[in-house]
């Protein structure tokens, strides 16, 4: 019982981690706890408990940035995996997520739970900017260089997801996603994991079926996690637990069926009663967990006499798609999506939802003229086709449309009609702003499309 906590990663729902959770982890020696958006606002409160409490604990975050946010200061520089990437030079990843890690070790946070290293695969699928892009070497050298500069900053990195979400469109926290792609794709999809296996400090699986493997997601299939150690062999960790994707098992089953498949750390990242049922059913089992927790402990220890610094670039990367004639155009009107309707204030003409409905959709077109310039941001409008409805209605009524892309590429595809497409990878303010630069002639579009 004292030391079944080592092979679980645990999280908390509640804002600060209650006296009740926190006496239950000391009971069974916890060591390994992952802190969410819910938790942020107390950071300092919830790492000052867990260091008091806890020998040497391991504080992680899902700290990608981007479209995965949890640390606000990332905001000004962290854009996404896949904006990192349509720079095509790896080490600005490296750079990147070195400011990351020194940030998240200010804090008092050791581990981050990236890269990502799925490879986009197919448009608009899950992954989508969260990947580094679609060219598989690419992916490889970004994911390396990613992990490096966390471990300059004395960071643990935990690449993720094996095999990859980046072939499927299902959304594994609320379901079980199947690989459907040819084997060629599968292939694809292993070689970055191959890429980190000396350098990460875990890989974490994924709640996919991959058909020509199991019928089981790889959590729970031994065929699909001995594929892994093939060419891993360090700690293996799941995904949350608690996702739709993992529950193809009774609750109780869940944690044993994943221990037995080969992973090392069982994620159970929120529900009290759900992490006190599966360290009951790992106990009940009898199944001996020290080779797990040799492997979960046998992590590489930094030399806190060895800090080095690597600066990051002021270059901040966009691609220009498409022009014709409207780059240098400052006379314009920015429509925005509601998101960023605080951000840009008084700048922006008008706003509308990620699903604009008739009455936003009437109320932008009676506000134009037709000698109108109009630059308007969308979102992964592939899954919100109403976004393409009014940006074509706006381009009956206006002399030129710039539609600049901030989710998944695959969106420019629905835009050819636009006289100009800019894309940054992000949804955030501050690249947003760069692509205004661009749009305006102030600012040289340096990225290139990644996928």
């Amino acid at each position: 019982m004292a030391d079944i906590g080592k092979i679980f990663l645990f999280g908390f729902e509640e804002p600060v981690i209650s006296v009740e959770r926190l006496k239950f982890f000391k009971k069974i020696g916890a060591k390994y706890f992952i802190l969410f958006k819910r938790n942020i606002e107390h950071l300092k409160e919830n790492i000052d408990i867990l260091k008091n409490e806890f020998d040497n604990p391991i504080i992680s975050v899902d700290g990608e940035g981007g479209i995965v946010r949890r640390i606000s200061e990332f905001d000004d520089f962290m854009f996404s995996n896949m904006n990192l990437g349509s720079s095509f030079d790896p080490h600005y990843a490296k750079e990147t997520y070195f400011k990351m890690g020194q940030i998240l070790l200010e804090k008092g946070i050791n581990m981050n739970l990236a890269p990502v290293v799925d490879v986009y695969l197919t448009e608009g699928n899950t992954i989508s900017i969260r990947s580094f892009g679609g060219f598989v070497d690419m992916v490889s050298e970004f994911s390396l260089n990613a992990i490096e500069g966390l471990h300059k900053a004395h960071v643990y990195a935990v690449a993720k997801h094996f095999i990859g979400y980046g072939g499927v469109k299902i959304d594994p926290h609320k379901t079980i996603p199947s690989f459907e792609l040819d084997y060629p794709y599968f292939e694809m999809a292993l070689k970055p994991f191959e890429a980190v296996k000396d350098v990460s400090d875990f890989i974490m699986t994924a709640h996919i079926i991959v058909p020509f493997i199991d019928d089981l997601p790889i959590t729970f299939s031994k065929k699909g996690i001995s594929l892994l150690r093939e060419f891993y062999k360090g700690p293996i960790m799941t995904d949350d637990l608690e996702m739709g994707g993992a529950n193809v098992f009774p609750l109780e089953e869940i944690p044993v069926k994943a221990l037995l498949a080969g992973n090392d750390m069982l994620s159970v990242c929120s529900l009290f009663e759900v992490q006190k049922t599966m360290v009951s059913a790992i106990e009940k089992s009898h199944i001996n967990i020290d080779e797990h927790i040799e492997r979960i402990e046998g992590l590489r220890k930094f030399d806190d006499s060895n800090l080095e610094e690597i600066s990051l670039r002021n270059e901040r990367f966009v691609t220009l798609y498409k022009d014709e004639n409207f780059i240098g155009t400052k006379n314009f009107k920015f429509i925005v999506i509601s998101s960023l309707k605080e951000h840009f204030g008084s700048k922006a003409f008008l706003h509308f939802s990620i699903e604009p409905n008739e009455d936003e959709k009437n109320n932008i077109l009676s506000n134009l003229k037709s000698d109108d310039n109009i630059v308007i941001t969308v979102y992964n409008a592939f899954n919100n086709p109403k976004q393409v409805e009014l940006v074509e209605s706006i381009k009956r009524i206006v002399k030129n449309v710039c539609v600049i892309i901030l989710g998944d590429p695959f969106d420019r595809q629905l835009f050819t009609f636009a006289d100009c497409i800019v894309l940054t990878y992000s949804p955030l303010p501050k690249i947003v702003e760069v692509a205004l630069n661009v749009v305006k002639g102030e600012y040289k579009a340096m990225g290139r499309l990644p996928v």
